[in-house]
């Protein structure tokens, strides 16, 4: 079942965090992660034994004593010199990177085939168990914990570029609802770092303020965003709207608030006539480009609607291979 965000634990609107209830929450949440932490301890174990055997491939990787992080590898990754390019995808609230990653989006074949090294990462669980990202104000840390999930999946970057095998002008973020947002942060913070997200029904930050005010870098920022959201989506709707009282923009609204973080002189998109069937359902994508010359070399936002579609919707195979060529076609911007 695709993970709706309007899971019970939205019904609390507060938390109050007085200094027992903190430490009551740090200790109830490591109990929470404990078999994710034994199974990192254990997979650290596993590589460490791999090495003394010779074996140079495991397929996981760890960041401290967060989760292992599943990882699929093109077919030639082992036998090739050339370097290979990078999607981290990231799951919705309440779901895993596996299901997320594998059984939903069917990732594991078409990324590897297509020459991209993919990594499933999971976020942490909060006090109910739930897994959730740290994404913009609107979705999903209802707590506010704090956890700074950009700062990891910035070490996941940086750990897997730091093999030597992977083309630091290929890096991608990709989310699905709370991991789109938590894609919508990572360009906030570190658009530096990569060559571009694609987010599938989700919004960036409502106050375009909160987003400008995450990056450190005197840089432009020169990246490139796909942004996938369904018409009838009525969990993160089209339209925009609010989650325990913060509000998230529509899509055009993320759309407009993007073309300004990226230079561009537009504000919004034009058809590009193209178009094509993107779901089990029938369901149409439409494709939205910029006006022409509109943006900064380097820079580059795109829409495909997906009309009538739901919030999960049961992508096709031609919708994973034009996700693949999209990517090929928006390298970073060398300078």
């Amino acid at each position: 079942m695709i993970e709706e965000l309007m899971h019970p634990l939205l019904q609390y609107q507060q938390y109050s965090t007085t200094f027992f209830e903190w430490w009551a929450f740090l200790f109830i949440q490591y109990f929470l992660n404990v078999p994710d932490q034994g199974s990192a301890l254990l997979t650290h174990i596993t590589n460490f034994f791999s090495l003394l055997a010779g074996i140079k491939e495991v397929s996981k990787h760890v960041v401290g004593l967060r989760s292992p992080v599943d990882t699929y590898y093109p077919p030639t990754y082992s036998t090739s010199t050339d370097k290979f390019g990078l999607l981290i995808h990231l799951h919705g609230f309440g779901s895993s990177g596996a299901y997320s990653g594998g059984s939903y989006l069917k990732l594991t074949q078409a990324l590897p085939q297509g020459g991209y090294v993919l990594m499933l990462p999971n976020a942490i669980k909060n006090v109910q168990g739930t897994r959730y990202w740290k994404g913009t104000d609107a979705c999903c840390d209802v707590m506010n914990m704090g956890v700074n999930d950009a700062k990891y999946i910035r070490s996941l970057i940086k750990k897997a570029v730091g093999t030597g095998r992977i083309d630091p002008n290929k890096v991608f973020i990709s989310g699905h609802s709370n991991g789109a947002f938590m894609s919508y942060r990572f360009a906030c913070e570190f658009s530096d770092l990569i060559a571009g997200i694609i987010a599938i029904n989700g919004a960036t930050f409502y106050d375009n303020g909160d987003c400008v005010s995450l990056y450190n870098s005197a840089a432009p920022r020169k990246m490139s965003i796909l942004s996938i959201h369904s018409t009838a989506d009525a969990t993160i709707l089209y339209a925009g709207g609010r989650i325990l009282g913060a509000t998230y923009p529509s899509l055009e609204g993320s759309i407009a608030r993007w073309q300004a973080n990226l230079g561009c002189t537009v504000t919004d998109l034009i058809s590009s006539g193209e178009s094509f069937t993107a779901d089990s359902a029938s369901h149409v994508a439409q494709v939205y480009v910029p006006v022409a010359d509109s943006c900064p070399a380097g820079a580059h936002i795109e829409h495909w609607k997906v009309v009538d579609g739901v919030h999960g919707p049961g992508f096709t195979n031609a919708f994973r291979t034009k996700l693949v060529a999209w990517m090929d076609a928006h390298p970073k911007a060398t300078e």
